[in-house]
């Protein structure tokens, strides 16, 4: 706001964006919400943007810098970016506790994290199926893929659990919510409205599988006195990241790896090799290290893929492919 605040567009609104489709979006003043028309030039206008709004007529004029912006690699797409949210404070990263449970998934959600900006707190959810054992195993599991990061169990039928949420993310600041399709993450947002705003389904009894429910990204002001945009579920999740992003979700194998004898060690049976140490006595896992490897190659490989399509395309290659968030958009 203090971007728009200090510009010359003086007479004009602000604005947020709270849903947005082809052509327009709703947002929300400070009179209320409305539903305003996208010029086609700000087609990158995302959920939880701050925008700048005509003085006279519903029409978006421009989009504010963001603060974050939490962003995947465009399925199907070599090179293409998919913004998912905008200007979010904190990523809850939602994994049920059933057949959903995955920490290979929760580490690429961490790196997106990282790379946003955004705080991630990992919720594990349907947390009334785990007994006492079942709940200190998933909770080390979710540990173990970034030691440091907030944990919580979130069950629907647990009265507490609203502001359990709220003390994580804290008053006033706007999250989002990001999972796979079944893992509750409508269900949480109806419980945290106390009213039934999105349709639910259930899992599939063989798998866990869950199906859609939520169509599309939604930002929802809660009485609980924070914000929160709601998701789909992502069957997909290609990064969009720097190889930085996912060291530091790995950093207990970053710290490990600065005693290793050779300063460019792979870890793949160099001597003196810290992180090979590391995992035979058991304080990393080979599995741990594997998902490293495989997550800093994937983000290399589509940074080679990119340098390539800026060499192609010369200086409109380098606005196109670069990674920074929008300026004044007009």
């Amino acid at each position: 706001m203090r971007a728009f605040a200090e510009s010359k567009h003086g007479g004009f609104r602000a604005a947020r964006a709270v849903a947005v489709w082809k052509n327009g979006c709703r947002v929300v003043t400070e009179h209320g919400e409305l539903d305003a028309s996208l010029p086609g030039r700000l087609v990158e206008t995302a959920v939880g943007d701050w925008l700048v709004l005509a003085p006279t007529v519903d029409r978006v004029e421009a989009v504010l810098p963001r603060k974050t912006e939490l962003a995947r690699r465009q399925p199907g797409s070599a090179l293409g970016r998919q913004v998912l949210a905008a200007n979010i404070d904190v990523l809850m990263i939602v994994a049920g506790v059933d057949g959903d449970f995955n920490v290979h998934r929760i580490e690429r959600y961490l790196v997106l994290a990282k790379q946003s900006g955004a705080e991630p707190i990992i919720v594990l959810s349907k947390a009334d199926l785990l007994d006492a054992t079942g709940r200190q195993r998933i909770l080390d599991s979710a540990r173990s893929a970034s030691p440091g990061t907030p944990v919580i169990f979130w069950s629907a039928w647990d009265p507490t659990g609203p502001a359990a949420l709220t003390e994580a993310v804290g008053v006033g600041n706007t999250a989002a919510l990001i999972g796979s399709s079944g893992v509750g993450k409508s269900t949480m947002v109806n419980v945290l409205l106390g009213r039934d705003a999105l349709p639910t389904q259930p899992v599939r009894e063989g798998d866990s599988r869950g199906r859609h429910t939520t169509t599309h990204r939604e930002l929802f002001l809660l009485p609980q006195g924070w914000l929160l945009i709601d998701m789909p579920g992502l069957r997909e999740v290609q990064l969009w990241a720097s190889e930085e992003s996912v060291e530091m979700v790995f950093g207990d194998l970053q710290e490990t790896a600065a005693g290793c004898r050779f300063r460019d060690c792979a870890h793949q049976g160099e001597p003196g090799c810290a992180v090979a140490q590391a995992i035979a006595h058991g304080r990393i896992t080979a599995d741990r290290l594997e998902h490293f490897l495989r997550l800093r190659a994937e983000v290399a490989q589509r940074d080679i893929q990119a340098q390539k399509r800026r060499d192609k395309l010369g200086s409109r290659g380098q606005k196109q492919l670069s990674m920074r968030g929008p300026k004044w958009r007009e």
